[in-house]
C-alpha cells in the first residue's frame, strides 16, 4: 500500500547550501551533496509512494535534473525560491499545491504562517524554510504549533512518514492546549 512523505528544502544544486546547512547536510560538493539526498529519498519513497515537497527545490539545471529523478509521486508547493524554475517544477511534480493547503488538520506552507492563520482552526503549521531554526515563542522555547520540516530536520535527510507525523502532531496540538496558545 503506498505511503505519504514530507520534506522541504530540498536544494538541488544550490552550491551556496553549505554555508548556512553546513553539518547538517552530507557531501563535499553540490553534486555528492544531491547524490547523497537523492538516494536518501528514493530510499525512502518508492514509485507509487506519494511525497509533498513544500518548496526550495532546485536552484539550477542540474538540481532541476536531480528532482527529475524523484521516484515518488510529487506534491510540491512552490517555496521563495522556485521562481527560476517554477515552470520546469510545476510540468515536473504530479501536482501543485496552494500555500496553506489543509492536509489532515494541518496547515502545508513554505513559510511559517503567521498565528492567526494557525488560531482559528487549532492548526499546527507544517513548514519549511527555516532550515535548522525554529519558530519560538517570546520565551525563547519552540513554539509547539510549528513542525519545520527543512531537511536539515529530519533524519539523514529521508522524508519523514505521515504516520509518524501525526504521531507528532497530537503531542504538538496538546503542548500547544497546555500553553494557551489557540
Amino acid at each position: 500500500m503506498p505511503s505519504s512523505y514530507i520534506i522541504s528544502d530540498l536544494h538541488f544544486g544550490h552550491a551556496n547550501v553549505f554555508k548556512f546547512s553546513a553539518g547538517y547536510r552530507q557531501g563535499r560538493t553540490i553534486e555528492e551533496h544531491d547524490a547523497w539526498l537523492l538516494d536518501a529519498i528514493n530510499s525512502t519513497c518508492n514509485e507509487k509512494d506519494q511525497l509533498w515537497v513544500l518548496g526550495d527545490v532546485a536552484f539550477s539545471e542540474v538540481g532541476l535534473a536531480s528532482f527529475r529523478k524523484i521516484r515518488a509521486q510529487v506534491r510540491l508547493l512552490l517555496g521563495n525560491h522556485d521562481q527560476k524554475f517554477a515552470r520546469e517544477l510545476i510540468e515536473s511534480a504530479r501536482t501543485l499545491e496552494p500555500s496553506g493547503r489543509n492536509w489532515a488538520g494541518c496547515l502545508l506552507s513554505h513559510h511559517p504562517l503567521h498565528p492567526l492563520c494557525l488560531a482559528q482552526h487549532r492548526r499546527i503549521n507544517l513548514h519549511g524554510h527555516l532550515h535548522q531554526q525554529a519558530v519560538l515563542l517570546e520565551s525563547g522555547r519552540v513554539d509547539p504549533r510549528y513542525i519545520n520540516l527543512s531537511v536539515e530536520q529530519l533524519d539523514a535527510g529521508k522524508p519523514i512518514n505521515v504516520e509518524v507525523l501525526r504521531d507528532m502532531v497530537k503531542v504538538r496540538k496538546a503542548q500547544a492546549e497546555a500553553l494557551q496558545l489557540w
